[in-house]
């Protein structure tokens, strides 16, 4: 699934594909690459900023919903208690370290040095995993013009007259995501 997700640092979105979800609720993160300037990187992301519990806010939104529900190369693994770690990595994990369930592919799965360094909230480079890695416009529509930056936005402003005597005629948002207070 393709995502929006809040840099709480940088104070700005960027997207990306998930390439796992680790636990749920509260616990809830995803593994998506953050771009950097010196280098993109793979890292999980809490799907909740936690700073004001009582009012916890969304940081991970869904673009394009092509979730892990119906995707054969995703695979499910789950402990039988959310303070119980998945079987094959309970002897490598310290104990405040949560992970429970995982849905997501099988080759981050495998690869115990990378997903331990991960799950201890590391940042590991994408460099060495692009062949594993779908990109991102091999999802974008042929004849289809996205906004996504600056220039982006002038460009149809010069192709539309910037939108002069125009209507928006139909707008349709899709966030799919909440939580429950």
């Amino acid at each position: 699934m393709f995502v929006r997700v809040f840099d709480l640092h940088r104070n700005t979105y960027f997207k990306s594909e998930v390439y796992a979800i680790i636990n749920s609720g509260w616990y809830e993160k995803q593994l998506v690459v953050v771009p950097s300037d010196s280098g993109n990187h793979l890292k999980f992301v809490d799907c909740l900023d936690k700073s004001d519990p009582k009012h916890p806010k969304v940081l991970i939104n869904r673009i394009i919903p092509d979730s892990h529900n119906g995707n054969l190369e995703w695979i499910h693994q789950r402990s039988d208690n959310v303070d119980k770690q998945l079987d094959d990595f309970a002897e490598l994990l310290d104990k405040n370290t949560r992970f429970f369930d995982y849905y997501g592919y099988s080759w981050v799965y495998d690869n115990k040095p990378l997903l331990l360094e991960l799950l201890k909230g590391g940042e590991v480079s994408t460099k060495g995993y692009e062949h594993q890695m779908r990109a991102l416009n091999a999802y974008r529509l042929k004849g289809w013009h996205y906004v996504e930056t600056q220039q982006d936005v002038d460009y149809i402003f010069e192709q539309t007259g910037g939108f002069h005597d125009s209507v928006i005629k139909e707008l349709n948002y899709i966030s799919g995501a909440y939580v429950k207070v």
